[in-house]
């Protein structure tokens, strides 16, 4: 399980063929994000300011019964 989070390329492949759609969510200051985890997500490009006051803090929580449905990765 832990391969499908570490092979890029199989991922963006895998979605690809399932004609899977994208949605970027730009940053704001001091906003909650909410949404499925159980979907593919990752974190976009960041770029800040040097120095201590400019860092980003990431807080998550989860929360409810995880689902799991088995996807099969073509190796």
């Amino acid at each position: 399980m832990n391969d499908q989070n570490t092979k890029l390329t199989e991922i963006y492949k895998f979605l690809k063929e399932k004609n899977a759609s994208c949605e970027t969510i730009p940053y704001r200051f001091n906003r909650a994000i909410l949404f499925n985890s159980a979907y593919f997500h990752e974190t976009d490009k960041i770029n800040f300011k040097d120095g201590h006051e400019s860092r980003r803090i990431n807080i998550t929580y989860l929360f409810g019964t995880r689902q799991i449905k088995k996807i099969a990765f073509k190796q």
